[in-house]
Order: C-alpha cells, then sequence, then structure tokens
C-alpha cells in the first residue's frame, strides 16, 4: 500500500506540470520493420517535434499507466525491441529531424534523434567534417544507434557513435527534461529505448578525411590470425568468411592525403532491382533438397562479388578506390529508394566476443561445417559467409564491446520471419534456410560457451534470454540507474520483460517457437514440421531442429 501511495503522489506530482492546452495524442496504428516481416502490436503513434512534447507525452502516460517507447517509422530490428507493446504509446521520430548546431571550431554537433546518419554526414562535409566508421549503412537514426549500440569496424577509434557522445537531452521516466553528461552518460551512451526518450544528442565530429579501399583474400588456414592482422594494422576492416569454401575476402581502408584524386562512392547496395530478383531466385532454387552443390555455388558467386570493388567514382568501377571517409565508409540503397532486403529479407543474428576467443570460435566453427557437411552437400553461407568486424574497448555499460577489444560477428540469411503477437500467437510459420540447423548450433555454441554478447539491435528472441550480469559487469548498475530514473517502469515494452523474466523460455514456448528464433527447442513440437529435436554434433549442448 505504502508503495501504490508513492507511485500516485509521483504521477500527482508530474501530471500537474504539464500545459493543459497541450495536444499530443496520435493515431491508432502498427509499425513495421524495415523489411516488413514485423509488425508491432496496434499502439498510439505520436511523431512530437521537441523535448517539450515528449514530455507532455509522458506526462499523459503517466497519468493513464500506459507504457512507452521511441524509434523510428520501418524501425530496423527483426523482433520487437522498438515496439511499445500492445494499445501503449509509440514515439516516432521523424519530426525530430533538425540539426541544430555546427561548430566548426571545437567540432562538435547537435542532432536531434530522428536525424539519420548520411544527413548528418551530408551537413558535416559542407563544413569540412564527418563521423567516420560508427556503421556500415547510413540510413540508421541517431536515437536508434544509440539506443541499440550500432557499430563500425576500427580498432583506432571509436567504432560506435556513442563513443562519440558529449551528452542527451533526454525525457526520463519521472517526466523531466534532463541534460545527461559526465560519468553519468556511461549508462545512457546505449540505453535500449528503456530509460527515457533520447530528444537530441551532442555530438564529437573530426575533419573530413580521405580514404583508400582495398580488397584481401585469400584461403582459411589462418583465417583467425588474418583476421587479427588484418583488424590491427588497418584504419577499418571487414572480413567476410565463407567456411564453406575454405576462402575468406576482406574489405580494408586506411586513410590517405586529402589532396588524394579521387571521388569514389560504397556501391555495395545500389544493386538494379532485377538483379536482386535473379538472386533471390537463384537462391531459392539453391536450398532445395536435391540440389546438392547449388548453394554452395551461389556462395562462390558472392565471394566472387565481395573479392571485387564495390566503389565507384563518378558512375565507373574503381579497383582501389579513393575517397571522402563519410562517402567509402557508409552505403546507400538505390535511388529509387528499393533496397536488397525490400526484395529478399534477410535474418541477421550479430554477437561480440572478446578478440583473444576467436581462434578457438574459429576452430570450433570449422568442426561444426565439417560435421555437418558431406562431399555432394557441403555446408554454405550464400550471403556473407559469416563477417565480422571489430571494436576497442567502449566505457557505455551494456555496449557489446564493453570493457574489451571485440570481434562483432554477424551471422547472415534469408529467412520470411512474420513475427508474432504480445501473447506469444504465431502470426505465419515461416519457410527454413537450409541448413538451419548448422546456424543453430553455431549460435548457440557463441552464446553458451563463449558467452557472447547479443547486439541489441539484430537478434532474434531466443538470443537475449538469460542475458544479465554474466554479460556486463555493469548490469545491476544499469537496472538501478533504471529505476532511478523510470521509477514507474513506463519505459519497459514486452521485449524488455522477457530479458529480465527468467521464466521467459517457458513463456515464449509454443508450437514451431524455435522456427522463428523464439525459443531454443526442447521438443519435435518447437521445431514443427518434420524437424526433430536433437543435440549438436560439435556443440552437444545445443538443441537444434534438423530432419533425421
Amino acid at each position: 500500500m505504502r508503495m501504490m501511495l508513492k507511485q500516485w503522489f509521483l504521477v500527482a506530482s508530474i501530471a500537474g506540470s504539464y500545459p493543459a492546452k497541450a495536444e499530443t495524442t496520435g493515431l491508432w496504428d502498427t509499425n513495421v520493420n524495415y523489411e516488413r516481416t514485423f509488425q508491432c502490436p496496434e499502439a498510439e503513434m505520436i511523431s512530437p517535434e521537441s523535448a517539450e512534447e515528449v514530455q507532455i507525452i509522458v506526462g499523459r502516460a503517466l497519468v493513464s499507466g500506459r507504457k512507452v517507447m521511441a524509434g523510428t517509422k520501418n524501425f530496423n530490428s527483426q523482433i520487437d525491441a522498438a515496439c511499445a507493446g500492445n494499445h501503449q504509446i509509440q514515439i516516432t521520430t521523424e519530426r525530430l529531424n533538425r540539426i541544430l548546431m555546427i561548430d566548426e571550431k571545437k567540432q562538435v554537433a547537435k542532432v536531434q534523434s530522428g536525424v539519420r546518419l548520411h544527413e548528418l554526414n551530408r551537413a558535416l562535409h559542407e563544413k569540412g567534417l564527418a563521423i567516420n566508421m560508427v556503421a556500415e549503412g547510413g540510413f540508421f537514426s541517431i536515437g536508434g544507434m544509440l539506443g541499440s549500440g550500432t557499430h563500425g569496424s576500427t580498432l583506432t577509434q571509436g567504432a560506435s557513435l556513442s563513443d562519440y557522445l558529449i551528452n542527451v537531452t533526454m525525457v526520463d521516466g519521472r517526466g523531466s527534461i534532463r541534460t545527461i553528461e559526465g560519468q553519468e552518460l556511461e549508462a545512457v551512451k546505449v540505453n535500449l529505448g528503456v530509460l527515457g526518450v533520447v530528444v537530441d544528442a551532442t555530438l564529437r565530429v573530426e575533419p573530413l578525411k580521405k580514404v583508400k579501399a582495398t580488397i584481401e583474400k585469400g584461403k582459411d588456414d589462418e583465417v583467425a590470425a588474418v583476421m587479427k592482422r588484418l583488424a590491427e594494422n588497418h584504419y577499418s576492416a571487414n572480413v567476410a568468411w565463407f567456411p564453406g569454401l575454405q576462402e575468406y575476402t576482406a574489405t580494408l581502408y586506411d586513410f590517405v592525403p586529402n589532396d588524394t584524386p579521387g571521388k569514389g562512392e560504397n556501391n555495395q547496395a545500389e544493386l538494379p532491382d532485377w538483379m536482386i530478383k535473379a538472386f533471390k531466385t537463384a537462391y531459392q532454387f539453391s536450398v532445395q533438397p536435391n540440389r546438392p552443390i547449388a548453394e554452395c555455388a551461389l556462395a562462390q558467386f558472392r565471394k566472387t562479388l565481395r573479392s571485387k570493388s564495390y566503389f565507384y567514382d563518378n558512375g565507373k568501377w574503381q579497383k582501389n578506390p579513393v575517397g571522402w571517409s563519410d562517402q567509402m565508409q557508409y552505403f546507400k540503397c538505390n535511388k529509387n529508394g528499393t533496397c536488397p532486403w525490400d526484395i529478399l529479407p534477410m535474418v541477421i543474428q550479430g554477437y561480440a566476443i572478446a578478440m583473444d576467443q576467436l581462434p578457438e570460435w574459429v576452430a570450433d566453427v570449422k568442426k561444426i561445417i565439417d560435421q555437418h557437411s558431406t562431399f555432394l552437400n557441403r555446408v554454405c553461407f550464400p550471403l556473407n559467409g559469416i563477417y565480422f568486424r571489430f571494436g576497442e574497448a567502449s566505457d557505455a555499460w551494456i555496449a557489446p564491446s564493453y570493457g574489451r577489444t571485440s570481434v562483432f560477428i554477424d551471422l547472415e540469411y534469408f529467412m520470411n520471419t512474420r513475427g508474432m503477437t504480445d501473447d506469444g500467437e504465431v502470426v505465419e510459420v515461416p519457410a527454413l534456410p537450409k541448413n538451419f540447423h548448422v546456424l543453430q548450433e553455431i549460435e548457440q555454441l557463441t552464446l553458451q560457451k563463449y558467452h557472447a554478447r547479443p547486439h541489441w539491435g539484430k537478434n532474434q528472441a531466443a538470443a537475449f534470454y538469460g542475458v544479465g550480469q554474466g554479460h556486463y559487469e555493469k548490469w545491476q548498475d544499469f537496472i538501478a540507474y533504471k529505476n532511478k530514473v523510470d521509477p514507474l517502469n513506463t519505459f519497459s515494452n514486452p521485449w524488455w520483460q522477457r530479458i529480465l523474466d527468467k521464466e521467459s523460455p517457458q513463456i515464449y514456448r509454443f508450437p514451431s517457437c524455435a522456427r522463428d528464433g523464439n525459443c531454443i527447442c526442447e521438443t519435435d513440437s518447437d521445431c514443427g514440421g518434420d524437424l526433430s529435436c536433437v543435440s549438436g554434433k560439435v556443440w552437444k549442448k545445443a538443441r537444434i531442429c534438423q530432419k533425421i
């Protein structure tokens, strides 16, 4: 009773501080992710323009006892991490889209959270400034990048936008507009949207520089040592390892003098629609069980493409391109707005392990590939193989690279995932990609043996079960900070509750739940169809869905 009275007085005191005439209501609607493969439950969607409007919205939520979550329309996640929940309040940030200040002398920029990275870099470019290597795509929003810990690949400076953060303006769970800086900022740099609404951010920027991109390729005999060498000896390195082909290819960036000729641009996603559709048709052909070598043939095609430069200069392909860093590092989609995933949706499972774990991890994955392969049916991953990036240790409490030099690992594959409702009702049972059971064993090996930290924005639901103090030294500090700034849990959506709830793996167990990553199978029913739940071949603790 005492706690209820305390909460009532808190709500009453907050509610009385808002302007009565403010109109900050929204329409009931649903929000879908960037690939149109996951749909949030219906919510009241509101698009504020200022911290004051966000404050009023949070005040309404406090009075009504509803939850709030902020994010972009067509959010960049595969699950409900950005969803407010059924009939709650969904703030969208597309109208928080202003660049508030760029100080050329101090090399500082202040931007609202709905600004996209490519929009910020375009404005910075005009003043001879940039933010370098904090992502690969320029289409992420500033708020989303800080929410999920979005990263690029470099060991020479910060690899995440949070590493450049000076302060943020945030409306917290008490309805207060706060400027957060100094040591307190370490709790907010990666915030998952559960601390409040980030309205704007002040960032360190740097002088615009030119880079040269080169490609390296080779056999994977010593691929772990090769990756470490490339990461440590270049400004930036991205490595695509095709273990089924026993080869790798790497894209490397290094700074060159600014007067070096070249206006190269990253065109890796600017593919004509017909080419993406053709690749989709080829992929659908390759995964059929009676076409054993087709998937590896497609992987060979992708490796060949990655082994060549995907940079253009004035519309012409360049083998060793030179260009401004912001244009070379961040890719864009087609001018007509079509991205590859609009035609061919994909799933990306992202994890971070310590750099010194990489050799053993690679050896384990090679064993898994070999154990699941036959002479005519070798396991190949045709999209980007297994994709690696690298980052120095971060001081953000729940950043994937907190406290250690890290390897970011992406397992990428195509799957038509439609998701589920808040109550665990399956919307659609997805078709599984070929060798899905192999991916499951690698994922579970990575999470269970190596205690990998799952990327907050990419993974499916099961990857987050059990995440906590065992992964992050500052986890309890983060929880305590959340309780301080959001005492009524206004910014707690179903995804966050599942992370906290030790019973979640059982709550989210329903027929075929393992097919779209909502559970790790325990019974054949969890796999569905004609699949059986069996132990992994190398990592025996894994439970995978395989046709026997």
